[in-house]
């Protein structure tokens, strides 16, 4: 867009700065509200999220269906958390961001959905 010459041009670039701030502002509470309920920093959180001994205790205890869809969305949430945003064209970077919301998305319902479903079919039949 350039400099902004016009108030309409300035209006323009001054909605996309505060929209630009409350996407961040955004990110930065829920990081802060994340860090504050579990005691741990986000950096923390992170790496306990994605260590193999987890991962892998998680995926022994899913039946294989469920287990083969939390792995390919944990592999490709590594590879598109592995991107250099900096670096993205525009274009890609809201590739990436539709992508990344879908993906929460998806493991929210596998976790918080599938999951117990799954489980609750289980037991249902252990009292058979």
């Amino acid at each position: 867009m350039g400099t902004a010459t016009t108030y309409e041009e300035y209006k323009s670039l001054t909605r996309s700065f505060i929209r630009w701030l409350e996407s961040y502002g955004t990110l930065i509470k829920t990081m802060g509200e994340i860090e504050k309920s579990s005691g741990k920093s986000f950096e923390e959180l992170s790496r306990e999220f994605t260590k193999p001994e987890i991962l892998s205790q998680l995926i022994e205890r899913l039946p294989p269906d469920l287990a083969g869809k939390f792995f390919a969305l944990f592999l490709e949430l590594t590879r598109l958390l592995s991107k250099d945003i900096r670096r993205l064209s525009s274009e890609e970077k809201i590739k990436v961001g539709k992508k990344l919301i879908e993906l929460s998305k998806e493991l929210e319902h596998l976790i918080f959905k599938e999951l117990p479903n799954y489980l609750l079919k289980e037991k249902e039949g252990e009292q058979s």
